[in-house]
């Protein structure tokens, strides 16, 4: 069985490499799909590899030109010679169904490969010494091998293909820019989305800032302004955690009050309507704790395959690395900075990371942050394509700013890095007890007396249902 397994894919092989000695347009299609890795046969792999120097050389494919081509490199003779080529040629009449036969070429491959390094993980798993977590992590890695071979595109385009997508993106943006919209996802802050033009695909954004400043509070504020389905990463709070600051900044109602049970009617009205609101949210949220870079990386391709547009995790020092042992913390933070930056390139969507600063800004008299702040790691700065700070002049104790304006309430976003763009500072209000960060003055609910849910309600059963 095996054995007519074999002649089946080495005939493919044959009918593959006939078809680019006749068809002299076959070679671009054949070389978007495969490469010489899918040729099992190492005859058949020599002269793909001689098809594809020629073609990178923009030279003419043809019977001629790929025996002359293994005759300098003296590989004809090992292949069989002239003759093999002419038989090849000979089995196919067009180029009709290459893509099919390509795609079933690279099939092969890939099977081959998981076929290997699943013998050498079966056989790893039966020493009695091997460590679990190195199992567990190999396991992984087969995984994201299948996911990366299975959907990856072309690997080297002509830049005129660029161009085109590039006029198409262009194109977008105009349109998105003349309905005063911004270009990217937006961030819901009309400032913000001024300077970055909301969070752009393929881009790590990194918002950083001291305990206490609102980086959760922010970012959950992205959450809910975005529109579009998103996942979130909580390494730190709970789902329902979340989902509670989430109703609370909806609502704008005390967090306090709400934590104690002392809402109000009013309030209690405000509360389920957001409730219904956050309900309609296309938000996934994963608050496993400790999740690694790995596992962070394989779910966040599969929900972007089911429709995600923005990542967001809750915050960088919290990922783990399997490999962590050791090893000092600044090139674990690397790591972990660095993995972010692939997995927004990966998935081509933009990926919002937060991330804690270093006490150095408790240290200044204007407690403003500093790229050089960015806690454990300068790989962090090299790799975000925009950095961000929060700073809240009112929780050191500063009410006023430089040309005398209360601080009370505001809250400034820090663009300190904007690699594709201009940097700069946005002003937005932060209302604290329901830690929302907004564009307009928000005019809270006003405390009603506290609504008592099991007296009320047997009062109300008694008015409606007398004796």
């Amino acid at each position: 069985m095996e054995q007519n397994k074999t002649i089946s894919a080495n005939e493919l092989e044959r009918i593959v490499i006939g078809t680019l000695l006749i068809d002299v347009n076959a070679t671009k299609a054949a070389l978007d799909i495969i490469d010489e890795r899918c040729f099992y046969d190492s005859k058949n792999a020599r002269v793909f590899a001689a098809i594809e120097r020629l073609f990178r050389r923009h030279e003419a494919v043809d019977l001629v030109t790929v025996t002359q081509e293994l005759k300098s490199s003296n590989e004809l003779e090992v292949i069989g010679g002239m003759a093999v080529l002419s038989d090849y040629a000979m089995r196919v009449a067009s180029s009709l169904h290459l893509d099919g036969h390509c795609r079933l070429l690279l099939e092969y491959k890939i099977k081959r490969e998981i076929l290997h390094k699943s013998e050498k993980l079966f056989t790893k798993s039966q020493n009695e010494s091997s460590d679990v977590f190195d199992l567990r992590d190999q396991v992984k890695e087969l995984y994201d091998f299948m996911l990366q071979e299975t959907t990856k595109g072309k690997q080297i385009v002509h830049v005129a293909e660029v161009v085109n997508a590039e006029r198409e993106n262009y194109n977008l943006k105009a349109e998105n820019y003349a309905k005063g919209l911004p270009t990217g996802v937006r961030t819901g802050l009309a400032g913000l989305d001024r300077i970055l033009g909301g969070f752009q695909n393929s881009d790590l954004v990194i918002l950083a800032a001291r305990p206490a400043m609102g980086k959760t509070a922010l970012v959950l504020t992205f959450a809910k302004n975005c529109n579009v389905p998103s996942v979130f990463f909580s390494l730190e709070m709970s789902s329902l955690q979340l989902t509670q600051r989430l109703i609370m900044q909806h609502a704008q109602v005390d967090a306090e009050r709400y934590k104690n049970g002392m809402l109000s009617q009013v309030e209690l009205l405000e509360v389920e309507k957001a409730r219904g609101k956050v309900e309609r949210m296309q938000l996934f949220i994963e608050d496993k704790a400790g999740i690694d870079w790995q596992e962070l990386r394989s779910k966040a391709l599969k929900e972007v395959e089911r429709g995600a547009k923005i990542i967001f995790v809750d915050y960088l020092q919290l990922v783990n690395v399997p490999s962590a042992k050791n090893r000092n913390r600044e090139a674990v933070i690397s790591e972990i900075s660095r993995e972010l930056k692939k997995v927004a390139k990966d998935c081509n969507v933009p990926v919002i990371a937060l991330s804690q600063l270093s006490r150095a800004v408790e240290g200044r008299g204007d407690k403003i942050p500093q790229l050089s702040d960015l806690r454990e790691s300068g790989a962090i700065e090299q790799d975000a394509d925009v950095v961000m700070f929060i700073h809240r002049p009112e929780y050191y104790g500063i009410m006023q700013d430089e040309g005398g304006n209360s601080t009370q309430g505001k809250a400034e976003v820090i663009i300190a890095k904007h690699r594709n763009g201009a940097v700069g500072t946005i002003t937005t209000n932060f209302i604290s007890s329901c830690t929302l960060f907004t564009d307009e003055i928000i005019n809270q609910v006003q405390t009603q007396p506290m609504y008592n849910p099991n007296t009320d309600a047997i009062k109300k059963y008694h008015d409606e249902n007398p004796f």
